[in-house]
């Protein structure tokens, strides 16, 4: 499996665990709140943000990768 397929596999991933982890009865404005509180909830949200973002830094890279590796086969 090439390492950009894999980078992206991952990326998609991270970002469903970091939706699933999210608290589903919030709205962005009370992630937010609970992101900046030290309660269990604030624990919890910031995981899934982190999460959703390393997804999609790993699944940008990926991409990154394979227009790379697509111009490098091409020329």
């Amino acid at each position: 499996t090439p390492v950009w397929l894999s980078l992206m596999a991952l990326g998609s991933f991270l970002i469903a665990v970091g939706l699933l982890i999210l608290p589903h009865d919030s709205g962005f404005g009370e992630l937010c709140a609970k992101l900046m509180t030290g309660m269990v909830e604030g624990k919890r949200t910031r995981i899934g943000f982190l999460c959703i973002g390393s997804g999609l830094l790993s699944g940008v890279f990926g991409w990154i990768l394979s227009r790379r590796k697509g111009a490098t086969s091409a020329g």
